[in-house]
């Protein structure tokens, strides 16, 4: 629980999704859990506002609030195929967009993923916990965000030597459950082509492949990772995919207000999804 400006939610609510409902003066419902399986439920607090005061601390001003959410669980098939196909519209704008788009997977030696673990494992005891006792998921999580780190110099790299791509990339558990990472890379501009030899080369982590890829389906080179398993984590080039009108706020319902493709399509897409 909460307390916040109760115009900012209502705002956000409004602007994404339509109002909220609001079965009595002081409770507002916003369900935005969609086709989830076990939606999970979250209660803020709020004030309306007076003055340029906001209602962020106990001594509120203005009668209280009460926002009741449904949001998505994230982890079931339903969750899991809604992300994989907002993130395949994102791919396929991008793809239309580019030049060439480049599918590539890039492992790592062990001793990086050794490096890696020992990183997360100290971090963890420097803060009184033990990386034994976590998870196998929170373990992967830790692990691919240090391997992210490579990930980051390697995409410095590239630039430093002239390419100019944009990029999305995801982390797959291998069967040993160390992190991988898929990336498709596209190309801005047709002067400043990126090449395989610049691709493969500047990856010095581990082993890397690659090939071109066209069309909308090449998109489900990386986004079907997404479906696999609730640890496959993604990141992607600063507002990757949002230029174009393809992608829904609340995949399968609601369009976008302002623009957007029919909820239907969005239904069809998610069909496709593996």
């Amino acid at each position: 629980m909460r307390f916040q400006h109760l115009d900012r939610w209502r705002h956000t609510a409004e602007s994404a999704y339509g109002a909220a409902e609001r079965p009595t003066f002081s409770t507002f419902k916003w369900n935005v859990a969609g086709s989830c399986e076990s939606p999970i439920y979250r209660e803020y607090y709020g004030a309306e506002a007076r003055g340029a005061i906001a209602a962020s601390t106990h001594r509120r001003r203005g009668p209280q609030m009460t926002m009741e959410f449904h949001v998505r669980c994230r982890e079931c098939s339903s969750c899991l195929r809604s992300r994989a196909a907002h993130w395949r519209l994102r791919a396929v704008a991008e793809i239309r967009d580019a030049p060439r788009t480049w599918f590539g997977t890039l492992t790592f030696r062990p001793e990086i993923q050794y490096r890696a673990t020992c990183a997360v494992s100290l971090r963890l005891v420097e803060r009184g916990s033990s990386f034994a006792e976590l998870s196998e998921a929170t373990k992967f999580r830790l692990i691919a965000n240090e391997l992210a780190k490579e990930i980051t110099k390697y995409i410095k790299r590239l630039r430093k030597a002239g390419a100019s791509l944009r990029y999305v990339v995801v982390a797959e558990a291998h069967k040993s459950g160390m992190p991988h990472f898929h990336m498709l890379a596209h190309e801005v501009t047709d002067e400043s082509p990126v090449r395989h030899k610049l691709l493969a080369e500047k990856w010095i982590a581990g082993f890397s492949q690659w090939k071109l890829v066209d069309g909308p389906a090449a998109a489900h080179y990386v986004t079907k990772y997404l479906t696999k398993s609730v640890r496959a984590q993604i990141r992607a080039s600063i507002g990757y995919g949002q230029t174009s009108s393809d992608i829904p706020t609340k995949l399968g319902e609601t369009p976008l207000k302002n623009g957007g493709i029919d909820p239907q399509s969005v239904k069809s897409l998610l069909e496709t999804v593996p």
